[in-house]
């Protein structure tokens, strides 16, 4: 587990905080995915092959963890390969020194009040004169950055129809937008249809938020509540498949939902089905001539 309060606004940390992220430590089997799913994308170009080991027993880190997370919720939002392909290419894009130098610029107030000037013109002559790294940051870990230094919330919305193309939404970023009204076009992206996916619900099962509530300074950007989010995201999990759903509420709030999904039967879906986790669950399975034919699957989840 990575301690926030580690790395909340110790921006002196981050090549540490680099090395952990980028550190091998999972194998395929601890991935939290179906594995068979895992080989797939990995057949088919949608995993990272950079940060593969080319060893026999190979291991991941907390980025490609990340990112296969990822994967796996685009897919049950319907893309398809190709176009997660180009997903991948646009996030895997790097930073050069101009860009960091630029940032230094438009961040030089926030930056003082970590560090002195002496240490942040060091910092930005080093950034001048340094040769290019090996392995420069990502656009897709400079997010997963600003979880953890900002204790930010950030999720990325990505379109059906827009190939290589998301749109990154955070308390930081809106928070800059508000300042720039040539920035007006980024606002308009939030009136198409998207898929919003939260890397703060990736990165939770490896980040142990441990700030100390009188220092936090959370930002949420979602018009939903907790439990909105939590119902959006159950019934577009496998919403192919979706024949009822029944929710409840308890004091004003949503409480419960019932799923019923229907699926004809095949040896990888009972397998699926056998282990799926659900709160409750409950499964009927029909046969016809002695062959199982269909499973209803009912499943109960406290939200």
């Amino acid at each position: 587990m990575i301690n926030l309060k580690d790395y909340y606004k110790n921006f002196k940390a981050n090549n540490e905080l680099f090395e952990i992220l980028r550190e091998r430590r999972f194998k395929k089997t601890e991935m939290d995915v179906v594995y068979d799913d895992f080989v797939r994308w990995e057949k088919n170009g949608l995993l990272w092959s950079e940060f593969e080991d080319k060893h026999h027993h190979r291991k991941y880190s907390y980025v490609y963890y990340t990112w296969v997370k990822l994967v796996e919720q685009l897919r049950q939002f319907g893309f398809d390969y190709q176009i997660i392909k180009t997903f991948k290419c646009s996030l895997s894009e790097t930073f050069d020194n101009d860009f960091y130098k630029l940032a230094i610029e438009e961040k030089r107030e926030l930056l003082l009040e970590y560090c002195s000037e002496e240490e942040l013109n060091r910092f930005n002559d080093e950034i001048e004169n340094e040769v290019e790294e090996e392995n420069p940051i990502t656009a897709f870990e400079s997010f997963i950055l600003n979880v953890i230094n900002h204790n930010d919330i950030v999720s990325l919305l990505f379109f059906h129809n827009k190939p290589h193309f998301y749109v990154p939404i955070s308390g930081e970023i809106l928070k800059e937008f508000e300042l720039r009204p040539e920035a007006s076009e980024y606002f308009e992206y939030l009136k198409e249809s998207h898929v919003s996916i939260s890397i703060n619900e990736i990165t939770r099962s490896f980040i142990n938020n441990d700030i100390p509530s009188d220092i936090r300074s959370e930002k949420f950007t979602s018009i939903l509540t907790e439990q909105e989010h939590n119902a959006l995201k159950l019934i577009r999990k496998d919403y192919k498949n979706l024949k009822s759903v029944l929710i409840t509420t308890k004091d004003d709030q949503l409480n419960m939902i019932e799923l019923e999904t229907v699926k004809k039967a095949n040896a990888e879906s009972m397998f699926i089905h056998h282990f799926k986790k659900g709160d409750y669950k409950s499964m009927h399975i029909t046969t016809v001539d002695g062959k199982v034919v269909y499973i209803t699957d009912n499943e109960k989840h406290k939200l």
